[in-house]
């Protein structure tokens, strides 16, 4: 059975279970690294929330036998019932001046994303692209996020820079934490951890652990933690996109060995969505930037309006080389109407010589 085939037969059984009054659909979205994802939507008449579960992984289980179809369909519309829907007044999304103080910079790999981020606003940073998300506000759907797309900037009457300068001042507010990996070992076995910042290797996230590979460019963390290991190199290693990992190291050789090991996680750990780039970077405390482990070129935060400018200069390039040679060639041209002109007198010339040459041999009537 076919993914499309699996989708379409739990919709009908989800309807049939719920009956009337919901509207249950299928629905593919795009995730990061352009991985598409099938999902069940459910909405109840009258309601403006509609959960979304994704049944990828209900599907291969059920491929696998783990489960049988019908407890597949009982446990997505037990997870529907279990699922608090709020009501929510979407009016507030309308206006920006609601929505610009409650922005966050999701971190992506720019390759890996090429559809995504054609109607995606987004900065460049190295081989990275940090896009926008909206974090709802309110206590009853913390946590939940709305990605913002051109179609929001139109309806906005806002351009790109702007969203990135407000999202990058939202940022600038965030708290972010490096925690050793001993220290979160222990937090995540339940046990009081202190957050220590010197010696070994850290974690480095925010406090929702979701998304916080912003982390990245925070120049002033990264700073603080290489001072305080008395370390001049930072190796970056792209944990996820959800945290990076720093380790001070004495060369930036040590760094660009640890690559093969980030690598092998994103081959053999993570899911393709939580992929960030399979390259190691390298921080710099004297210098304060951020390069691609075995490049010497430091990353910048690279802004819409900087895109546009360098994209106009290569058109500009373009253009003005495509009239020199239109002028080339109309010289050219010019030229070769002259050669023309020349050839077609010196022609002539050359037979009227011949007929005086004629002429002069011709014997004398009389």
């Amino acid at each position: 059975m076919e993914l499309k085939e699996f989708a379409q037969d739990m919709k009908t059984a989800i309807q049939e279970r719920l009956g009337e009054g919901y509207d249950v659909k299928v629905t593919e979205v795009m995730k990061n690294n352009d991985t598409m994802l099938t999902g069940i939507t459910i909405q109840r008449e009258g309601e403006n929330v509609a959960p979304s579960m994704y049944i990828n992984d209900t599907f291969e289980r059920v491929e696998r036998g783990e489960v049988s179809f019908d407890d597949a369909v009982n446990r997505l519309v037990d997870m529907y019932d279990s699922h608090k829907r709020p009501e929510i007044n979407v009016d507030f999304f309308k206006d920006y001046d609601n929505v610009k103080d409650h922005l966050k910079i999701c971190m992506i790999n720019t390759d890996a994303n090429s559809k995504l981020l054609e109607d995606t606003p987004h900065l460049d940073y190295g081989d990275l692209s940090g896009i926008v998300r909206f974090e709802f506000p309110n206590d009853e759907l913390r946590g939940g996020t709305i990605m913002i797309k051109e179609q929001h900037l139109e309806a906005w009457g806002i351009d790109a820079n702007t969203l990135l300068q407000d999202a990058m001042v939202c940022e600038s507010n965030r708290d972010y934490r490096a925690i050793s990996m001993n220290a979160m070992l222990e937090e995540m076995m339940g046990e009081a951890a202190p957050e220590e910042t010197a010696g070994g290797m850290f974690v480095i996230t925010n406090e929702e652990k979701m998304n916080g590979a912003s982390a990245i460019m925070n120049d002033q963390l990264l700073g603080d933690l290489a001072e305080k290991n008395h370390s001049q190199y930072l190796a970056v290693l792209p944990s996820s996109v959800h945290e990076i990992i720093a380790v001070p190291v004495p060369t930036k050789d040590e760094a660009i060995a640890m690559k093969d090991i980030v690598q092998s996680v994103n081959s053999t750990e993570l899911a393709q969505e939580d992929i960030l780039s399979g390259n190691v970077y390298i921080y710099d405390a004297e210098s304060r930037e951020m390069t691609i482990a075995g490049e010497q070129e430091p990353m910048k935060v690279v802004m819409p309006e900087k895109k546009e400018a360098e994209r106009t200069q290569v058109a500009d390039k373009a253009d003005k080389a495509k009239d020199s040679n239109i002028r080339k060639f109309s010289f050219a041209n010019k030229i070769q109407e002259n050669k023309g002109v020349a050839d077609k007198a010196n022609e002539a010339r050359q037979a009227e010589k011949a007929i005086d040459a004629v002429k002069k041999t011709e014997p004398a009537l009389g």
